[in-house]
């Protein structure tokens, strides 16, 4: 499994920068989608509960990070999360549950369909380093700081087909690739 999540990895993260440029040609052709929203935060913890340290670091890490950010709504996927932030009671957020950890693609596109308006997707996972050692992870879905890494390039780049296709494709499709990749990170943990 680490093999074909750590090929995945290598992958979409080529995947992500091609997806950079997409977002960064379609903002200097004014192309990019209006949003209803702003910033979506989903968090991915186990649905049992025998994860304890691992789900602990993650909220713990999500708490902290959300306490710099300003109004954001919130996903927390899995019951162990659920039911701590039901507990909690500090944060409005929407409940998932699947039926196991890795959803099936149906579970996938609702998924989708959620955090479709958001101009900002930023889902908190355990990604493994070691065998002993798994780190909260933050990663931004939609490329949201593109502009200041980009800006300086001088690159020039033909689109076949049209820029504004393309960045269709990639606001659909990839992105749910690149959810199921945090979900698959995860499961690696």
């Amino acid at each position: 499994i680490r093999q074909t999540v750590e090929k995945n990895r290598y992958f979409l993260d080529e995947l992500n920068k091609v997806y950079q440029v997409v977002k960064y040609t379609a903002a200097q052709k004014d192309i990019l989608p209006k949003y209803k929203k702003g910033t979506i935060c989903v968090v991915l913890t186990s649905k049992y509960r025998f994860y304890g340290k691992i789900n602990k670091d993650l909220i713990n890490f999500f708490l902290s990070f959300k306490s710099g950010l300003n109004m954001t709504d919130n996903v927390i996927v899995g019951k162990t999360g659920v039911a701590y932030f039901k507990a909690l009671k500090t944060y409005a957020f929407t409940p998932l549950i699947f039926q196991s950890d890795l959803p099936n693609l149906t579970e996938l596109l609702s998924l989708s369909k959620i955090l479709a308006d958001y101009k900002t997707i930023l889902v908190f996972y355990p990604q493994v380093k070691t065998i002993m050692i798994h780190i909260p992870t933050m990663k931004d879905i939609t490329q949201a700081p593109i502009f200041t890494t980009l800006a300086p390039s001088k690159k020039s780049f033909i689109f076949e087909p049209e820029i504004r296709k393309i960045l269709i494709y990639f606001e659909t499709q990839i992105k749910i690739l690149l959810i199921e990749q945090t979900f698959l990170e995860a499961e690696l943990t």
